[in-house]
């Protein structure tokens, strides 16, 4: 069954995404792997609905591409962040076991990512997300 609705819409989404993920594939910016664009995603590194106006229009800093094969869903849930120095840390509530460990183990614990000494203007968008919503 169907039914009509009326929905808010992100008006910068798109510009965001063409901004992060402008080519046919794309470097994660945690992992550092490189990827088709298919699976990797525009992520806000503050939440979005923790921005103001401004903040959300900020494309050069406030998203970074994420890989959809495990970074984007361990950032998002708050079980990684980066720290002060720009260093992968892990949360102690992380799972670890199975997969999630493998990957977390293999791909991230103590990662420096390039894209920290690059986007130096997105750091405090990354200390919002260590103290807002990094789970420790």
């Amino acid at each position: 069954m169907d039914e009509e609705a009326t929905v808010l819409r992100r008006k910068e989404q798109a510009y965001l995404r063409n901004y992060v993920l402008p080519g046919n594939a794309g470097i994660c910016a945690l992992c550092e792997r490189i990827m088709p664009i298919e699976f990797l995603v525009a992520a806000h590194i503050k939440r979005r609905s923790a921005c103001s106006d401004t903040e959300k229009q900020d494309f050069e800093n406030i998203a970074m591409p994420n890989c959809k094969l495990g970074c984007d869903e361990l950032f998002g849930r708050g079980f990684i962040c980066l720290n002060a120095e720009g260093t992968v840390e892990v949360s102690s509530l992380a799972p670890d076991v199975g997969a999630v460990a493998v990957y977390i183990n293999n791909h991230l614990r103590g990662r420096k990512p390039e894209f920290w000494k690059e986007h130096p203007a997105s750091h405090r968008y990354f200390e919002h997300h260590r103290l807002k919503d990094f789970v420790n």
